[in-house]
């Protein structure tokens, strides 16, 4: 009888510990001496962990560092934010996206959005809650589509979050009566396409007597404003005034030989 539980105790150890290595060859029969597990298949891939993570800092996982996952959604605030589709290993402090080559290809490909426009907008401002959106209808550039237009081109969707620089301008005839008058042009920042909205950038012109019908022009210079993915930007120009002599008459953004206005939207530092 003690004979016969040696021999089981025997043929259990040696089942476990085949195993144990078998578990270390998936696939194949001669794994790499050096691996501690080898996988190999001519026709199928490997699948990680599908996980939700809730942001770079979640550590609702108890991770260890070197844990690999697959988030499956977006989450989080940035900069703190997370993408889907993308694996990521915790670092002993934060969750890091593996740069897979289209992490690459965002690295190296400058992030630009320009918009321009030759259609003809009037304004006829009395005072300071008077604002005029402008459109811009001819899409130059938007690589890796940081940008999406709405449909009357005036209001643009945010689509990466990041630190991104703003600039615009436009050529107006300031058509007003008065012997003086100033003008604003501004970029503004909202959480949907229909506001509440904010200035980020912005610059003042002005015309004095006797400039009716000489073309002006406003700079709004390039500004460094942060921008989260689902907020919208706008251009607008208005009256800085509520009353008086300085609130203008009427007035045309609009050109006969080149563009009236644009708008250059440019990511310089995202996170992966």
């Amino acid at each position: 009888m003690q004979k016969l539980k040696k021999a089981i105790l025997t043929i259990l150890i040696c089942t476990l510990v085949t195993l144990v290595y078998g578990q270390t060859g998936i696939g194949t029969k001669t794994r790499a001496a050096s691996a501690i597990l080898e996988l190999n298949s001519p026709n199928k891939g490997f699948k990680g962990p599908n996980i939700a993570l809730q942001s770079r800092i979640d550590q609702s996982l108890t991770p260890e560092r070197g844990l690999i996952v697959y988030n499956t959604a977006n989450a989080g605030v940035s900069p703190d934010n997370v993408y889907a589709n993308r694996y990521y290993f915790w670092n002993g402090s934060e969750w890091v996206s593996l740069p897979g080559l289209i992490a690459v290809e965002e690295l190296n490909t400058p992030t630009v959005f320009y918009a321009k426009s030759t259609v003809t907008q009037t304004f006829s401002f009395t005072n300071d809650t008077q604002v005029l959106a402008l459109s811009f209808e001819t899409v130059d550039l938007n690589t890796t589509n940081i940008i999406t237009p709405s449909a009357g081109s005036t209001t643009f969707r945010i689509n990466k979050t990041g630190l991104y620089e703003l600039s615009s301008f436009m050529s107006y005839n300031p058509n007003g009566s008065n012997d003086r008058a100033l003008q604003n042009l501004i970029i503004q920042k909202g959480t949907s396409a229909g506001g509440p909205w904010v200035a980020v950038a912005g610059s003042r012109g002005n015309w004095g007597k006797s400039s009716v019908s000489d073309f002006k022009t406003l700079i709004v210079p390039v500004t460094a404003v942060r921008l989260v993915d689902g907020e919208y930007i706008r251009v607008i120009t208005s009256c800085p005034y509520p009353t008086g002599s300085s609130a203008q008459g009427l007035g045309t953004i609009s050109t006969t030989t080149n563009f009236a206005k644009s708008l250059n939207v440019r990511l310089i530092d995202f996170t992966l």
